[in-house]
C-alpha cells in the first residue's frame, strides 16, 4: 500500500471521531505521516507494533496529542531513550499551578466524570504526556534502563497495564519505580533475564499490589521460590499467572500461591520440573475459579494424575497436555460427565493416542458445546508415521484393484504401440 502525508491527512479529516488506530506490521510507515495521525482530536489508542521505520520523532510527537492513553510500540527498534526524556522534560518545566514557566502552549487534561479521581499529594501529579498513559506495551524494546526508569516514573500514577517482555533493559532498579503505581493490574515480564527475586520488592510492599490481576514471568531464569513466596503474600487477587519455563521454581514455591490466590482462572505451568500431583489434589478445592491450565511437557503428568485432577477441578474449560506421559486412557478419563464445561483439550505430540480414539471426544456434550481436540501437528514425526500407516493400509485393501488397473493400462499401452507401428509402416 502506498500513501503520502497529504493523502493520509485527507482520509483522517473524514474520521475526526476516530479513537483507535492500528498500524501493526506497517514497516514502511514513516515519521511524517504518523505525525498526521496524532493530530486526531479524540485519539486514545495507538498500535505501532513492528513499525521498524519509525524513529524518536514519532514518539516525541505525542507532546502535541491531548488524549492518548494506550500505546503499543513493541519491536520498534529505532526508538531510544531520547524521546522519553524529551517528553518528560515538559513536566519539569511546569509550575504547580499548571502554567508554563517559560512560554509555549499548554493544555489541561480534563478528567472524565465517570472515572474516580485518585487522591494525590499537591503538585505530585505528572503533567507531561507520559503521565496520561494507562497502557504501555514496549516488548522487545531497545530503550535503555535509564529511559525505561524515566517512563515508569512519569506514568506511574495512572498506569494500569505494563508489558515489558523480551526487553533487555528491565532490571530490579527499573522495576522499583512500580512502587509509585496506584492501579497497576497487569504486568508482563517474560524472558527478562536480568531480574531477580527482589525485582518487585518495592511494588509488593504497597497496597496497590493487591489489585494485580495478571502476572507473567515466563522464561525468567533468575527467579526462584523466594519470589513466589513473596508474591503469594501480597497479591491474593491474581487471575492469570504464567510461571512456565522457569527452571528454579519448585513445588515448595508454588504451594503458597495456589493456597492464597483463590481467584486464579488461568495457570501456565509448561515445562515445570517438579511433580505437582499431590499439590493439585490438596489445593484443587480452593481453586474453584480455575478455567485454563497448561501442563505441556510435564513428564510427571500421567493418566493417574489426570484422573485425580478432574475429580477436584470440575470447572476446567481448557486443558493442555501436549508432550506429557498420558496415553489413550486419558480420553476415557476426560470423556466423563464430571467435566461439563470442558471446551478444548490439546494433545499435541502424544503418539500413543490413535486417531480413532481421538475422534471419540469430538461429540456433543450435555450443554450442546462441541469439545475441540487438537491432535498431532502435521509436521511432527508421529503424525507422519500415522499417515504412512494409513497409506499402507489403503494399499493392502486395494491391492487387487490396483493390479487390475495396472493390467488394463499395460494392455491399453500395448495396443497403442501396435497402432503407432502400423501407422509408421503405411507412411513409409
Amino acid at each position: 500500500m502506498r500513501y503520502t502525508s497529504s493523502g493520509l491527512y485527507n482520509i483522517l479529516l473524514m474520521s475526526q471521531q476516530l479513537r483507535a488506530v492500528d498500524f501493526t506490521g506497517c514497516v514502511k510507515l514513516e515519521d511524517k505521516p504518523f505525525s498526521v495521525v496524532l493530530q486526531l482530536p479524540v485519539l486514545e489508542y495507538i498500535n505501532i507494533t513492528d513499525c521498524f521505520s519509525l524513529t524518536d520523532k514519532s514518539l516525541a510527537a505525542l507532546k502535541d496529542n491531548r488524549r492518548v492513553t494506550h500505546i503499543f510500540f513493541d519491536n520498534c527498534i529505532k526508538f531510544t531513550e531520547k524521546a522519553i526524556f524529551d517528553l518528560s522534560r515538559k513536566c519539569k518545566n511546569q509550575t504547580k499551578s499548571g502554567v508554563p514557566s517559560s512560554g509555549g502552549s499548554f493544555f489541561r487534561l480534563k478528567k472524565k466524570s465517570s472515572t474516580p479521581s485518585i487522591p494525590t499529594s499537591k503538585g505530585s501529579s505528572c503533567t507531561c504526556p507520559l503521565g496520561r498513559l494507562q497502557l504501555v506495551s514496549m516488548m522487545a524494546s531497545r530503550i535503555s534502563t535509564a529511559g525505561l526508569e524515566q517512563l515508569l516514573s512519569c506514568s506511574a500514577e495512572k498506569l494500569q497495564v505494563l508489558q515489558l517482555s523480551h526487553t533487555d533493559a528491565v532490571t530490579n532498579s527499573c522495576l522499583a519505580k512500580l512502587g509509585e503505581t496506584k492501579i497497576l493490574r497487569e504486568l508482563r515480564l517474560d524472558y527478562c533475564q536480568q531480574i531477580t527475586n527482589n525485582c518487585l520488592h518495592t511494588f509488593l510492599r504497597v497496597d496497590p499490589a493487591a489489585q494485580l490481576r495478571v502476572l507473567t514471568v515466563r522464561g525468567c531464569e533468575g527467579l526462584s521460590d523466594e519470589f513466589l513466596t513473596t508474591l503469594a503474600g501480597a497479591t491474593s487477587r491474581l487471575a492469570f499467572l504464567d510461571v512456565s519455563r522457569c527452571p528454579k521454581f519448585s513445588k515448595a514455591g508454588l504451594y503458597p500461591v495456589l493456597r492464597n490466590c483463590r481467584q486464579l482462572q488461568k495457570l501456565n505451568l509448561k515445562l515445570f520440573n517438579d511433580d505437582l500431583s499431590d499439590l493439585f489434589e490438596e489445593c484443587g478445592p480452593a481453586l474453584g475459579d480455575l478455567r485454563y491450565i497448561n501442563l505441556d511437557e510435564g513428564k510427571w503428568v500421567t493418566d493417574d494424575f489426570l484422573a485425580r485432577l478432574v475429580e477436584v477441578m470440575t470447572t476446567l474449560m481448557v486443558l493442555k497436555l501436549s508432550g506429557t506421559a498420558v496415553t489413550k486412557a486419558a480420553l476415557e478419563i476426560l470423556d466423563l460427565p464430571r467435566l461439563p464445561v470442558l471446551r478444548r483439550v490439546e494433545l499435541r505430540g502424544v503418539p500413543s493416542i490413535p486417531p480413532k480414539l481421538a475422534k471419540s471426544l469430538r461429540k456433543k456434550r450435555d450443554n450442546n458445546v462441541e469439545v475441540k481436540l487438537v491432535y498431532l501437528p502435521k509436521s511432527s514425526a508421529p503424525y507422519q508415521e500415522l499417515v504412512q500407516k494409513r497409506a499402507d493400509g489403503v494399499k493392502r485393501k486395494d491391492k487387487k484393484k490396483q493390479k487390475e488397473g495396472l493390467a488394463l493400462k499395460k494392455s491399453g499401452a500395448g495396443d497403442d504401440d501396435d497402432d503407432v507401428d502400423k501407422g509408421n509402416d503405411e507412411h513409409e
